[in-house]
């Protein structure tokens, strides 16, 4: 008798090892299988679009480019917009945006007289709100673009508002002329020095 219970017992032992090694073995697939999932997602929450969506916006954002304090105001088909305004009121307000519109009229290699007929129609607009506008001189915008990057010539105005405690605002706009349509190329903010919206600006890739 006791030595078949001696022999029970090594048996049983053999059991236990072996369930104990395939539960930790389970237990260890199932962890790092959760790591690697949460790690995937944090990493695609970097960005604003997945790849399915990315090509339908005007632009692709990617939030860890984005300079301190700033964050996503409005990004859709047609309007991509990131802004350090509301949090804080920091010094130096800013928002830097990419704006596609429909002009059927416009053809690509007409970027000048576009960008002029544009910059022209929409001063006189806004004049006619009370915007005064005064230029800055010559500029011009680095842009990164799906086609490679790409650097514009801009139009560089103080922009004041009558009314407006942001007012003035130092504005850059620029224009990437496509067939059929524009995107307008815009920073904004509320004292000349731009660094940062030339960083927040480095963050945006626009569809062509």
């Amino acid at each position: 008798m006791k030595l078949s219970q001696k022999g029970f017992s090594a048996v049983e032992a053999i059991l236990i090892v072996v369930i104990v090694a395939i539960v930790g073995g389970t237990g260890y697939y199932v962890y790092h299988a959760n790591k690697s999932a949460n790690n995937n997602l944090k990493a695609a929450d970097q960005e604003t679009t997945t790849t399915s969506t990315s090509a339908s916006l005007v632009a692709t954002i990617t939030k860890s480019k984005l300079p301190s304090g700033y964050h996503i105001e409005q990004q859709t088909k047609t309007v991509s917009e990131v802004s350090n305004q509301g949090e804080g009121e920091p010094a130096n307000n800013c928002f830097v945006e990419a704006v596609k519109s429909q002009a059927k009229s416009v053809k690509a290699g007409d970027s000048s007289f576009a960008a002029t007929q544009e910059a022209a129609t929409e001063k006189t607009a806004n004049d006619n709100k009370g915007y005064t506008y005064e230029s800055q001189g010559s500029a011009q915008l680095s842009v990164n673009t799906t086609k490679g990057s790409k650097t514009l010539d801009a139009f560089y105005n103080k922009v004041s508002i009558p009314g407006d405690d942001n007012s003035p605002m130092y504005q850059k706009t620029a224009y990437i002329v496509l067939n059929g349509s524009y995107i307008t190329i815009t920073q904004s903010c509320s004292t000349s020095d731009l660094t940062q919206a030339d960083q927040a600006l480095a963050a945006f890739k626009v569809n062509l």
